[in-house]
Formats: structure tokens, sequence, C-alpha cells
């Protein structure tokens, strides 16, 4: 992006035994920086790692995976009845027999009464339980609801993962974009140590006054202050970034991929068109008024006396017995029961008014919020939409602006430093022209990711992974 590349004055150091020492310095610690080096970060790389290790996301997965529990028992509650087996066995043994009056007593040691045996009335039992076989459609409208929920926890789901992703994004440039930053104002900083130190050597040769010297000194602090501000915004938005990838929050990466800057042709009738069609709080408008609509026609279906034909379902037992006497004798038994049931049920009167009329009239005006709340997406949708289109073309014209006053402030830089350096120029000059060129390169990159963030929160808002057009 145009760095200024200057070449600074080091001091040379004539004492031996001082250079021996940094080199041995240096030798020792070269470990411990190895492993401290930064890692360069693709931002497909970042999206992978977000996606593999940060908690969020896999929590989201987890409450998906409940919704489609939740749908499954919903499907099998209305299409399949329940089905259960039972084993059991019994056994008894009498321990005596007592004479009761009017019975005689038993005790024959032969008599079943006096010897007890296995005995297992039910000792297998098949069971399908009971299954609505019609009721109007009441079961099928509150099927319907489940399978509805089921849908809008998928679409949160995934909606909720596009909305990582496009937080990823923003960190990643957002990081990317403070890095450089940090390293503009790092030059800056060099430039106005120079600077500094031309007006100390002027000073000393009589062509430059105390003030500019004072006055460069006080250009070179703030140069400074302005570096550990960006410094401190930098590590900031690093923090961010390895919450997101849920790694040590002092990992350090070399973000190699750059902003792009990349101008998009938007149809606002296309956008509107998309919005309706699958943007998330479109859709979402758009379910909230199903489920009024399936919970008003319950509502009015439980005014009228339908009747309700319930299939009880079907028992197979089968069991075993045991005949007294001086040798016992199996008697197995077994039986198939089936019933079915036809149920009506009226509400005349009760909490609920005559006939469930309040009811009723509930989800009546329910579903009148719903169809108004819809409206209002439609219409907060378009204004939204159209005021995104306006934000990104004054972006893009922006960046044509800002991008051509960083090239030439760079170059009435590189020009005004030549001339300090050969002849006398003004100072205030040279410190304006430095100014310019910071401030315009920082305002063209402030300008990239603000063109990135509107983009993509359009995207975002249509429920899109990009925007028509868009290569990010």
């Amino acid at each position: 992006m145009g760095k200024l590349k200057l070449n600074v004055k080091r001091e040379t150091f004539s004492s031996f035994f001082f250079l021996i020492f940094v080199t041995t310095l240096t030798l020792v610690n070269f470990s411990t920086t190895a492993l401290a080096a930064p890692i360069p970060l693709r931002l497909d790389q970042a999206m992978q790692r977000m996606i593999e290790n940060n908690l969020s996301v896999k929590s989201l997965a987890l409450n998906y995976e409940l919704a489609e529990i939740q749908y499954d028992t919903a499907w099998h509650t209305f299409y399949m009845p329940t089905i259960s087996l039972n084993v059991a066995s019994t056994s008894q043994y009498s321990l005596g027999n007592l004479s009761m009056p009017h019975t005689p007593g038993r005790d024959n040691p032969d008599s079943v009464r006096y010897r007890g045996y296995p005995e297992g009335p039910k000792l297998l039992e098949l069971n399908i339980g009971s299954y609505t076989l019609f009721n109007f459609f009441k079961d099928r409208a509150l099927y319907d609801q489940a399978k509805l929920n089921y849908e809008n926890a998928r679409l949160v789901y995934k909606e909720a993962l596009r909305s990582a992703r496009f937080a990823l994004v923003g960190i990643y440039f957002n990081t990317k974009t403070a890095q450089e930053k940090l390293e503009a104002s790092e030059r800056s900083m060099m430039i106005a140590q120079a600077i500094a130190e031309l007006m100390d050597s002027r000073k000393k040769l009589g062509k430059a006054t105390e003030d500019e010297q004072n006055s460069a000194s006080v250009d070179l602090l703030s140069a400074k202050g302005d570096y550990s501000l960006r410094k401190k915004d930098f590590e900031t938005f690093l923090v961010t970034l390895n919450a997101q990838l849920n790694t040590a929050p002092n990992t350090e990466y070399i973000l190699t991929t750059e902003p792009p800057y990349i101008p998009v042709h938007l149809e606002p009738k296309t956008l509107f068109d998309i919005f309706k069609s699958q943007a998330p709080s479109s859709r979402a408008a758009e379910n909230n008024l199903t489920n009024a609509e399936i919970n008003a026609s319950i509502a009015e279906k439980n005014r009228l006396p339908l009747p309700k034909i319930d299939f009880s379902g079907i028992t197979v037992d089968y069991g075993n017995g045991f005949a007294g006497g001086t040798g016992p004798v199996y008697s197995p038994n077994g039986q198939l029961e089936v019933s079915a049931t036809i149920s009506l049920t009226l509400q005349l009167w009760g909490p609920n008014g005559f006939f469930n009329a309040n009811t009723a009239r509930t989800a009546y005006i329910n579903r009148e919020n719903a169809e108004i709340a819809q409206k209002n997406t439609i219409q907060a949708g378009e204004l939204r939409i159209q005021s995104d289109i306006l934000t990104i073309k004054k972006a893009e014209s922006d960046i044509k602006e800002l991008r051509e006053a960083f090239a030439k402030n760079s170059k009435i830089l590189d020009s005004t430093f030549k001339k300090a350096t050969s002849s006398v120029t003004d100072r205030l000059q040279l410190r304006d022209a430095l100014k310019s060129a910071r401030d315009s390169e920082q305002a063209y990159l402030d300008a990239l990711l603000g063109h990135i963030t509107a983009k993509n929160g359009l995207a975002e808002f249509l429920g899109l992974d990009r925007l028509p057009g868009d290569q990010l």
C-alpha cells in the first residue's frame, strides 16, 4: 500500500566486546523467540479453525440436534402408535391353610392349596397402544406446528452459523487493518525521529532555531503516542480474534489475506425479492403468521361438537397355570383384545367463555398481529436495503478518492523529506506532509474495512453468504 521506506541512521559500535555481549544474548533467547513467532493465518484457515474449535458453534450444532429429536418425536407421535412388550411371572407358595367358618380345612399334602407352583396369569403381553384415527385434523395441525418449529430451529442454526462466519470475517479484517495501521504509525514515528535528529543537527550548525528543535521533539512525542494507541488497538482485536478461534489470548498471527476491494452492482428489486423469499427476518415473520393461522384453526374446531375416533389398541397376552392333585397339570391360556372408542366432548361454559369464545378470539387477535408484524418486517426490510445500498455506493466512491489522495500525499512526503535532508526546508511543511500522508493512509484503510463490513452486513441481513457479484 505504498509503504514508505526510509533509511534511518544507526549508531556504530566501536567496542568489540559489546558486540560479543549482544550476540550472546541473541543466541540465548533464540529458541524462545522462535517458539513465540507469529503464525501465518489465511482467512479460510481461520474459518476452519473457528468451525472446529469455537464453543459457541458447537453449542449451535447441539441445539439443532435437539430440534431434530423433538421433530422426530412429533412425527412418531402422529404417525405411529406406541408398542410395548411386558414379561412377568409370579410364584406362590402356601405355608398352610386356615379353617374358616363354614369352610372345611384343606390339609391334603397333595392339594394345590397346600403346595405352591409357579403361576403366571400373563407371562407375556404385547400391547399396541392407543392411536387416534380421526379428530378432524386437530392432531395434524399440532404435527404441522411441530414441523414448523423444527424448520424455525433449522433456520436459526443456519443463520447463526452464517452470522458466526461473518463475525469472524469482520474481526479478521479489523485485526488485519489494525495491524497495518500499527505498521503505518511505526513508519510515521521513524520519520518523526529522523526529522527530530535533523533539527538537532541543524541547531548545532546554527541553521535551525530552538523553537524548531522543540517543535520537532513535540511531533516525535505525538507520533510515539499515536503508535502506542495503535498498538493497544491491535492487541485488543487480537484477543477478540483468539476468542473466536478458541486459542490462547496471546497467540500472535501474521494475517496474510488482504482486505479485498470488490465493487458490486446492486439492483434494488433483485435484493427486495431475495429478502422476501429467504431473509431470516422475513421467513421468521412468515412462519409466525403460519403458526398463528394454525392456532386459529384449532381454536375454531374446539368450539364445534366434533367427534374423536380413537383406536384403543390391541393387547395380546399369553399365560400358564397349574392344576393340583398328585401331579401338576400345565394349562396354557391366551387372548386377543381389540377395542375402539368414539368420544364427544363439548364445553358449553367455562373460564374461556361460551363455547370457548375467548380462546377463539385470542387466536384471531394473534393472527391479526402476526399479519401486521409481517407487513412491518417487509417495510423495514425495504428501507434497510435502500439504506445499505447507499452506504455501499458511498464507500466505493470514498475509496477511489482516498486511494488517490493517499498516493499523492505519499509522493509529497517523499519529495519534502528529500529536500529537507539536502537543503533548508520549512519544518512545518515537512510536518504537515507527514501528517497528511499518515492520515490519508489511515482513512483509506478505514474505508476499505467499512466497505467490507457494509457488504457483509447486507448479505447477512438477506440470508446470503455473499452479495450477488461479490467474491469474498
